[in-house]
Formats: C-alpha cells, structure tokens, sequence
C-alpha cells in the first residue's frame, strides 16, 4: 500500500503533531485535493475484499517447514486440522 500522500506523522511526538497539523491547516486547497484523491484510490483498490484474496493467496504460498529446520529453530509443531 502507497500512502505518500499522508502527512506522516509521530503520534507521541507532540511537536511533530503539531507541525503536521500545521502543515495540513495551511497547505493550498489543490494540494489537499490531491492528497485526497491520491489517498482516496489506494482505500478504494484496497478494501477489505482485496485484503482478504491477498490474505488468503498468502496463506495459500506457505510452505511447510521440514521436521529438521522446526527442531533446529526451536519451533513447536502442532498437528494439522484438515
């Protein structure tokens, strides 16, 4: 996911918040829109149905560790369910 339209922002850095909100307050109307937009289309292609095909596509791709490589990580096995 692309969010470099976002004001990134420290949350527990009170000065860096403020700077954000500042900057945010003050910035031209046609940057805000933008940002907006551009922000607006990374929520649209990614929403809940698309995280979950990614998800579950992910899930999919593993591969099982070989009994050797679990003990030599000190890995617990557990049995499969299905």
């Amino acid at each position: 996911m692309n969010w470099t339209s976002a004001l990134i922002v420290n949350p527990y850095d009170r000065d860096d918040v403020a700077a954000a909100l500042n900057r945010a307050l003050t910035m031209p109307l046609a940057e805000r829109i933008s940002r907006h937009a551009e922000m607006l289309d990374v929520i649209v292609k990614n929403d809940i149905n698309r995280w979950q095909e990614r998800f579950i596509h992910d899930l999919k791709e593993v591969t099982p560790r070989s009994p050797e490589r679990q003990q030599q990580n000190n890995v617990a096995t557990f049995p499969k369910l299905a």
